[in-house]
């Protein structure tokens, strides 16, 4: 497993950097935690909720106890996650830099979202579910989107990928 180090982000509070270079479509970690089902939602457990890592429609990785707790999202991410909880890097990553997901790949609930804060020049102001974004990202992001989140954007979009 890679070293993750946790400190002060300029994305948003704390982000989680690597202390080691890691180059592109190697393996970075796999996410730890017990996954939670939750068919109907309460504010109470999308408070609790806000640093987990989704796997389904109605499934999440409970990262409280682990270092991707800290992951932040950026519209130009440099790590995935490619299956149920392994992430890997889809650009070369140096000793340093903070590691990013894009929300959006992993994420499939209806009505949730917030404003970005990635400050990437193809930053979209709004993260989002999946079926909300467009289809070329879609596309471009293909081989690092999980399968059931793939099949959810074709479902609720009627886009074939």
């Amino acid at each position: 497993m890679r070293r993750f180090k946790v400190t002060k982000s300029t994305i948003d509070g704390n982000g989680l950097f690597s202390t080691e270079s890691i180059k592109k479509d190697s393996f970075v970690a796999y996410i730890h935690g017990p996954i939670h089902v939750f068919r109907t939602f309460t504010p109470e457990i999308s408070e609790k909720m806000l640093d987990w890592i989704g796997v389904g429609r109605f499934s999440w990785i409970d990262t409280t106890n682990s270092p991707f707790r800290y992951i932040n999202h950026s519209c130009e991410p440099n790590v995935a996650q490619i299956s149920k909880r392994k992430v890997i890097a889809i650009k070369d990553i140096s000793e340093g830099e903070e590691l990013t997901m894009d929300y959006s790949l992993t994420e499939a609930e209806p009505g949730w979202g917030f404003p970005c804060n990635c400050k990437t020049k193809t930053c979209r102001k709004n993260i989002g579910p999946i079926f909300d974004l467009p289809i070329a990202h879609v596309r471009k992001m293909k081989p690092y989107i999980p399968k059931p989140f793939l099949k959810i954007y074709e479902i609720e979009t009627g886009h074939k990928i």
